[in-house]
């Protein structure tokens, strides 16, 4: 274990995925403030919303107590914090872009308001 962390896990090119999806999904949202943002229509969220939430699942709960090959071992362990980060920057695009749907807080505040 201790080789593992020293060697890979600590090192910056190990999470160069990441990285990457997170300087992406800045300069997109750099570049909407100069721009129109494009609206994704209702097939299109609800795609967005059910890819993005199967992925995150996939991401924390797909290899628990579960003995995979050393193929899908290796390629899981090669994409999950990307995919994971991908996921991620959806929710956060379609939120700041006013496309996130009400939020289950702003609905139980407005309903506690409502009953005051």
């Amino acid at each position: 274990w201790d080789d593992f962390f020293r060697i890979l896990y600590i090192k910056p090119y190990a999470r160069i995925g990441p990285y990457l999806v997170g300087i992406v999904l800045g300069y997109i949202l750099f570049r909407r403030k100069e721009q129109e943002t494009r609206k994704f229509g209702l097939i299109a969220l609800s795609a967005g919303w059910i890819i993005a939430s199967g992925i995150t699942l996939a991401c924390l709960f797909g290899p628990y107590h579960q003995h995979f090959s050393l193929a899908t071992r290796t390629f899981y362990n090669a994409f999950h914090h990307t995919c994971f980060a991908a996921s991620l920057a959806w929710v956060i695009y379609v939120c700041l872009t006013g496309q996130g749907g009400k939020s289950i807080l702003k609905h139980l505040t407005d309903s506690l308001m409502r009953h005051k």
